[in-house]
């Protein structure tokens, strides 16, 4: 599943703004992290589990009092209600997930900290800044077990940004703390910042989520997001309403598996873009009917059977699907000589709410 953590200093009042435009920037953060909690996206959002610990501490914490005198400073009361911002900030803290898996690390001393590009210079307060390195540094030991992380960020920036992270961790909480080795302990990667989720529409984070999906949800959020961006090229104002409703059939992910079709084997990368293409509608490869003599209808709802090639000679792997009124189910993928279709049980797999990507 693929992963966000946020930076504790997001969700701190007063924050990093310095002007209205930045104040607004992060306010919008917040909130959009707030609907993603709230939403039945496949993304997964979490904060620290001392988030609420480490903002009262530093006098940071986002109480209404704070959030309208810092609204008053910005020049910001008539755009934004306090209340309304309070119920964001609270809806994050109280909906989004604290790790307490065998795999869960955070960061809590550092004796090193380096990131390039920098934090800029004129951030501040400091403990603002040690609670972004904190994150930063939690990101680089969770991407030790898991590629599947992201760093939801309070950095200025509009789109995703790549961070080099090298740290020496002094003192860390969690379960997967001995997966990473004794502490201290250096460690360095890249760490992906997000400003919204927004930023992960695009072919290449598709295939990277493809490329480590661990279950059916991670497969369908590459599908979904690598159709939103084929899209988006087309016409930069594309919604997820310009993508066919999808869904993966109970026997697709295991039919990946068997076939060299999953993740970086062999024929991953072309299941993908022909399945992202059927997604977005802009299939440039021959969708023939399946069925001899008849195309095949699925008893139980009346779905078409169709098949794609995604090899030629040899083995000829196809991919099979079904469409129920528009809607497509990628139902198996087969070698031609022992062609079939997956009836699949009825609860398919679909990618969750997608709103959350169109910024």
């Amino acid at each position: 599943m693929e992963n966000i953590w946020l930076d504790t200093a997001l969700l701190a009042i007063p924050n990093y703004a310095v002007s209205e435009k930045s104040a607004r920037d992060l306010f919008d953060r917040v909130t959009h992290y707030a609907d993603l909690t709230r939403s039945r996206s496949s993304l997964q959002v979490f904060v620290s589990n001392h988030a609420e610990e480490d903002l009262w501490t530093n006098n940071c914490g986002p109480d209404l009092p704070e959030i309208e005198f810092f609204l008053e400073l910005m020049n910001l009361t008539h755009v934004y209600s306090a209340k309304d911002l309070l119920m964001s900030y609270q809806t994050v803290l109280a909906r989004a997930k604290r790790d307490s898996s065998n795999t869960a690390i955070e960061v809590r001393t550092l004796q090193y900290f380096h990131c390039d590009p920098a934090i800029p210079a004129d951030y501040g307060p400091a403990a603002l800044v040690q609670l972004t390195k904190q994150s930063f540094a939690t990101v680089v030991g969770l991407l030790k077990v898991s590629e599947q992380w992201n760093l939801g960020s309070a950095i200025g920036a509009t789109s995703i940004q790549v961070f080099n992270v090298r740290v020496v961790v002094e003192a860390a909480t969690g379960r997967g703390v001995d997966q990473i080795g004794h502490l201290p302990l250096g460690l360095i990667n890249d760490v992906r910042s997000l400003r919204k989720c927004g930023d992960l529409v695009s072919t290449a984070q598709a295939s990277r989520i493809w490329a480590f999906a661990t279950s059916p949800d991670d497969l369908a959020l590459a599908i979904a997001l690598h159709a939103i961006s084929l899209r988006k090229q087309l016409d930069a104002a594309a919604t997820v309403d310009d993508i066919r409703p999808f869904r993966l059939g109970t026997d697709f992910f295991d039919s990946l598996r068997r076939h060299q079709c999953f993740g970086t084997e062999r024929y991953g990368s072309v299941t993908l873009q022909r399945c992202a293409h059927l997604a977005a509608r802009t299939a440039n490869f021959p969708i023939a009917p399946f069925g001899r003599p008849n195309q095949l209808q699925r008893k139980r709802d009346g779905a078409l059977a169709y098949r794609v090639h995604l090899t030629g000679g040899g083995v000829g792997l196809r991919l099979m699907f079904w469409d129920l009124n528009g809607c497509v189910e990628f139902a198996n993928v087969g070698p031609k000589h022992e062609l079939t279709i997956e009836n699949g049980a009825t609860l398919a797999i679909s990618p969750g709410d997608l709103s959350v990507f169109i910024q």
